[in-house]
Parts: C-alpha cells; sequence; structure tokens
C-alpha cells in the first residue's frame, strides 16, 4: 500500500504523458482492489463480447502475454457510446456500463 501511495503522489497531477497535451494525470483508487477480483468481474462482463481492442489483457512476470480466463456464463453485447469529444476532435468511446 505504502508504494501505492507513493506511486499516486508522484502521479497525481503530473503532465508530460504526451506532448500534445496539458491536461494534468488524474489517480484514483480503483472502486475493485486485487488481480483475482478484476478478472472476475471482467471475465464476465459484455467487455468480454465487445472490440478487443477493449478487452483486458493478463501479462505474465516477463512481459508476455497470457490468456484471459473464459466467462463462466452467457453474456449480453456490450452498449456502444459516445463519451465525450476531446479538444483535438477525437471523439472517446465508452464500451459497457458507466
Amino acid at each position: 500500500e505504502a508504494f501505492a501511495e507513493e506511486i499516486k503522489r508522484k502521479f497525481n497531477g503530473f503532465i508530460g504523458f504526451d506532448p500534445n497535451q496539458d491536461d494534468p494525470c488524474e489517480v484514483i483508487w480503483a472502486k475493485l482492489q486485487g488481480l483475482d477480483v478484476n478478472v472476475e468481474h471482467f471475465r464476465n462482463s459484455p467487455v468480454m463480447r465487445g472490440p478487443a481492442e477493449f478487452k483486458p489483457m493478463l501479462f505474465r512476470e516477463d512481459g508476455t502475454q497470457r490468456a484471459f480466463p473464459k466467462c463462466k456464463r452467457r453474456t449480453r453485447k456490450p452498449k456502444m457510446r459516445i463519451a465525450g469529444r476531446g479538444v483535438d476532435g477525437i471523439t472517446a468511446v465508452q464500451v459497457g456500463p458507466a
């Protein structure tokens, strides 16, 4: 937890990930904590039926991708909606429940 607090302190308000963007980074705690809890949540989520670029991924310690566990139950198709339009004119798309 101390490490997470240190990362939060260093990155919250940071500007510089993208030289074309001056919005500060905002670091917040996730509602779900822990790998097992998140895997269980997303494996049965509608997002798993959406486009591959929106699906969660798992990685081994060496950085190679590993398979995400299959759904345990049938999921509904995700809802695609426009979440907002950035200053550069690019539209953000949100998949699944807000």
